[in-house]
């Protein structure tokens, strides 16, 4: 899962607040593929899609054709909620990378 640091520490904070230590899961709870994530890019930096040469014979297996975690304890016992979105986090890492280049 790949989300926005300061949403996760908030989350961590909360969960030192609890009385009775317990596991929660911090994720966004969406599933974003590679090949969404590379169009994205290509997109916000107006490169090409034909640049990209996808050879499936590279390809593993995979057993799990779509993963991503259940956040809902957290929602519910923490009140926490992952507000940033997985392509606003690629936005401010493009943005970020852009200016210290």
């Amino acid at each position: 899962d790949f989300g926005y640091s300061p949403e996760y520490v908030e989350a961590m904070w909360l969960m030192l607040q609890q009385p009775i230590p317990k596991d929660y899961l911090i994720c966004t709870g969406k599933s974003v593929s590679l090949r969404e994530i590379i169009t994205y890019i290509c997109n916000k930096l107006n490169v090409n899609n034909n640049v990209i040469f996808i050879d499936e014979t590279l390809f593993r297996p995979n057993e799990i054709q779509d993963i991503y975690g259940d956040n809902s304890s957290a929602i519910n016992e923490l009140q926490w909620k992952c507000t940033t979105n997985f392509f606003e986090v690629i936005d401010m890492l493009l943005e970020e990378e852009i200016l210290n280049s």
